[in-house]
């Protein structure tokens, strides 16, 4: 009887120690970046703004921002990244950084690109024999 309890026990050691005791699950050990993105000068979000997670030149993951201009980029493997966040009519902004695994939390504050464009002029001729807006069309249904 003693041995018996014994071995229950045992077993039961051995169960609980599997149980508890294994590695965390893969997503504890990936990263996730989050932050939020806004206009340097006034501070407001700058919605859809987006977010690039770089290897040298190459892009490994990204995101775009919600309306709010707040990004979450999940499952990335630790390391050291270039981070980039961009929208048309910014300075395009580029940070070096080392993200742990877990969570990490980064902002963005862009500057204004004033665009320069050249003017564009759209002229129209209208022909002599066009039919104007009095004609009416019959069609006939077989």
């Amino acid at each position: 009887m003693l041995r018996s309890m014994f071995i229950s026990l045992l077993i039961l050691s051995c169960t609980y120690i599997t149980t508890y005791a294994q590695a965390p699950p893969a997503s504890f050990q990936r990263a996730i970046i989050h932050g939020k993105i806004t206009d340097r000068k006034d501070g407001h979000p700058l919605a859809y703004a987006e977010v690039a997670i770089m290897n040298g030149n190459q892009v490994i993951t990204g995101a775009v921002a919600n309306e709010f201009g707040a990004y979450n980029i999940r499952n990335i493997p630790p390391g050291r990244y270039k981070i980039v966040a961009y929208i048309l009519g910014y300075v395009r902004s580029e940070i070096d950084t080392v993200l742990e695994r877990g969570e990490n939390h980064l902002d963005f504050a862009l500057s204004g690109n004033d665009i320069q464009m050249e003017g564009v002029t759209v002229t129209a001729n209208q022909k002599q024999n066009a039919p104007s807006a009095d004609h009416t069309l019959h069609m006939i249904l077989s």
